[in-house]
């Protein structure tokens, strides 16, 4: 689409942002490509399992989106990446650990492992 997407493939790798297409038409400048952040939905509880901590629900936030050469795209475009938003971010709430792995898969070990270190300990306490 001769613009800058291919400047965050290190970014994507690293789990720092998301890259997605939407395409309505055959045009140039109808489809665009979005970059997308997540981050942890601090508006939300930490979800519990049967009583116990589990993931945080994570929450994705646009960060710049664009079509052909960099311009920017008609309303249409823009509703429907909300629109695409809004489901996601609807899923990552009903579903955080899945979110996790699927969004953050590094940082979704570390918690893992950290919460199961957690439960040893409580269990060598109790």
């Amino acid at each position: 689409m001769n613009h800058c997407v291919g400047g965050y493939a290190h970014a994507v790798r690293s789990e720092r942002c998301r890259i997605i297409s939407i395409r309505t038409g055959e045009s140039r400048l109808e489809a665009s490509t979005s970059q997308w952040q997540a981050g942890e939905n601090t508006k939300e509880k930490c979800f519990f399992e049967d009583g116990k901590q589990s993931f945080r629900p994570l929450k994705v936030s646009l960060m710049q989106t664009r079509t052909f050469s960099n311009e920017d795209p008609s309303s249409g475009l823009l509703s429907l990446e909300k629109g695409l938003r809004d489901i996601v971010n609807k899923w990552l709430a009903e579903n955080p650990v899945e979110g996790w792995k699927i969004l953050w898969p590094t940082k979704a070990v570390q918690l893992e492992k950290a919460i199961e270190q957690s439960k040893r300990t409580l269990q060598q306490i109790v």
